[in-house]
């Protein structure tokens, strides 16, 4: 089997930090054709407040979400033995299905970071933590893990954040 792609999904946003998660279209990509609208996301959801998952989403279409997106490719050379088959239907859960998913799982999803106002004691500068600090980091267990080539890391640093 060719070698799969690795996208960076950008859900762009005027206000608040850009959603960032991974993409890997079902079909690999060719000459004639862009990436195929359907494919696997993987990714972090929640909320800087209430901490964050870890979600995948099989045989997600890009399209039919409605969001305004961008995609980037981080790395066109994955080894397709990496990445399980996305099954038939449509489905979304935290549980490993592949080498990729499996090590998304090792990464751990962002907790709460920011303090309530009702937070009461010494407050410091928070350190903000959300999808864009999981990406990076799942990104960089990646390269280390032999998975991803190191262009990913200098791509993923020139991504939009909002």
């Amino acid at each position: 089997m060719p070698p799969r792609s690795v996208y960076l999904i950008v859900y762009h946003s005027p206000l608040f930090p850009a959603h960032w998660a991974l993409y890997i279209p079902n079909l690999p990509p060719n000459e004639e054709r862009e990436p195929n609208q359907v494919g696997r996301v993987l990714n972090v959801v929640g909320s800087s407040f209430s901490g964050f998952r870890h979600e995948f989403k099989r045989n997600y279409d890009l399209v039919a979400d409605g969001r305004s997106y961008s995609l980037f490719l981080l790395d066109g050379e994955v080894d397709s033995a990496l990445v399980g088959e996305p099954g038939e239907r449509e489905s979304i859960d935290g549980e490993a299905m592949d080498a990729l998913e499996g090590l998304a799982l090792t990464v751990p999803a962002p907790g709460p970071s920011l303090l309530s106002a009702d937070t009461q004691g010494r407050r410091g500068r928070a350190e903000i933590r959300n999808c864009q600090t999981w990406l990076r980091e799942a990104v960089e267990a990646y390269v280390k893990a032999g998975m991803l080539h190191a262009i990913a890391l200098e791509r993923l640093a020139t991504a939009p954040m909002n």
